[in-house]
């Protein structure tokens, strides 16, 4: 027999009082569940919303569904459209994991640093919108020097070429 099913049949042989202690104990366990729930929801979204606004992205973006996956492909470099790809089932996984990982790059941090973005949101989040993390558009690996075709004194990629 579930609790919930003990309870109800408590409340009825029981009265008002038994009523009254199964409502006190749902408020309790309710309210319980939605603080613990909230916080580390809220931690993300704040988090998020900074990390958009770093980016020069409204801070908006980041709480509508695909919407902010599409604004997020923006911040990694990649065309809007791109962020749609997480919709595919299965493989989503994989592009969603792929436009965080050249985000954070932009942010000057690594691949475990996205791979927190998905496990641990509502610590990763608000570490990197609240954090000393400053938003490189221009380039996904700093120290690694420009990407192909960017120009500058070489680094990785060699020298410029000069058609």
């Amino acid at each position: 027999m579930s609790s919930w099913m003990a309870t109800s049949l408590i409340a009825q042989q029981g009265g008002e009082e038994a009523a009254g202690v199964m409502l006190f104990s749902m408020c309790c366990f309710f309210g319980v569940f939605i603080i613990f729930w909230l916080i580390p929801v809220g931690l993300a979204i704040a988090g998020m919303w900074k990390t958009f606004a770093k980016a020069g992205k409204p801070g908006w973006a980041s709480l509508v569904p695909i919407y902010n996956v599409m604004v997020m492909s923006e911040m990694a470099g990649k065309d809007a459209v791109y962020g749609l790809t997480v919709l595919i089932p299965v493989a989503g996984i994989y592009f969603l994991f792929v436009i965080q990982l050249d985000m954070v790059r932009r942010f000057g941090k690594d691949a475990g640093y996205a791979i927190g973005l998905i496990l641990l949101p509502f610590i990763f989040w608000p570490m990197l919108g609240f954090g000393a993390a400053q938003y490189r558009g221009g380039g996904g690996n700093p120290g690694h020097g420009p990407g192909p075709g960017q120009g500058g004194a070489g680094g990785a990629w060699g020298p410029p070429k000069s058609w």
